[in-house]
């Protein structure tokens, strides 16, 4: 990873393109410090231009081999709906955390695939009864055992060097079955990670926050940094 200073901007480049962080983590001076959770940046978001991309980027995806994952994108939903009630037109399930990054990963470009509603090699969403979604789509592990098994992001083993647009999941029992799934909405270039999430809801949660609520130490954490470029 290095840094440089150009047009008034700070860019971090990462080695390995399939990450896709040259581009993306680029933050002019104005906005190192900004809250993602203030109307600032919200402000920054036209739904209408979000909606745009949205289409024009799942239009691509239907028509492409070549899978890409926007960072951008899915975090700029996150952001505008991490700590709205309701789901955006979505249906929205007991323990919605999975099911919220899912729309995320969707928003972003990642494409649906086909498979038994409970099992782990089907990531869609139909939103019709009774089989709103597939497993994957709105369960922490079911999600766990897709992702792990499929070529569109990689575990990392600290939650320190996750990116905007990377997943964190929790275990909250000192075990190795998923409990929780959440967002990185933002990461500022002093190094502060904003966590985005549904069940319960929020936007722009500092992750130093988060792990302080550990109170009693009990928690695992598995971080996933996701691929930009990816396969099915």
């Amino acid at each position: 990873m290095s840094f440089s200073f150009e047009d008034s901007s700070w860019k971090i480049s990462y080695d390995d393109d399939r990450f896709g962080i040259e581009h993306n983590i680029t933050r002019k001076n104005s906005d190192i410090e900004i809250n993602p959770a203030s109307s600032d940046i919200k402000k920054r978001i036209d739904q209408n231009t979000l909606q745009k991309s949205i289409y024009l980027l799942d239009t691509e995806r239907k028509n492409s081999t070549n899978l890409v994952y926007s960072r951008e994108l899915a975090t700029q939903y996150a952001i505008a709906h991490g700590a709205q009630e309701g789901e955006n037109g979505y249906h929205e399930f007991s323990y919605n955390c999975t099911n919220f990054i899912s729309q995320c990963l969707w928003t972003g470009g990642w494409v649906e695939v086909a498979g038994y509603y409970k099992s782990n090699s089907g990531w869609w969403y139909s939103g019709g009864w009774p089989f709103y979604a597939a497993y994957p789509w709105h369960n922490a592990q079911y999600w766990y055992e897709f992702t792990n098994n499929t070529r569109r992001g990689e575990r990392i083993y600290n939650i320190w060097d996750l990116w905007f647009g990377d997943i964190l999941q929790y275990n909250w029992t000192k075990g190795y079955t998923m409990d929780h799934s959440a967002i990185v909405s933002y990461r500022s270039y002093t190094g502060v990670i904003y966590m985005t999430q549904h069940t319960p809801n929020y936007e722009g949660k500092p992750l130093s926050d988060v792990v302080a609520g550990d109170v009693d130490g009990d928690w695992n954490y598995f971080p996933w940094r996701m691929y930009v470029n990816y396969e099915m």
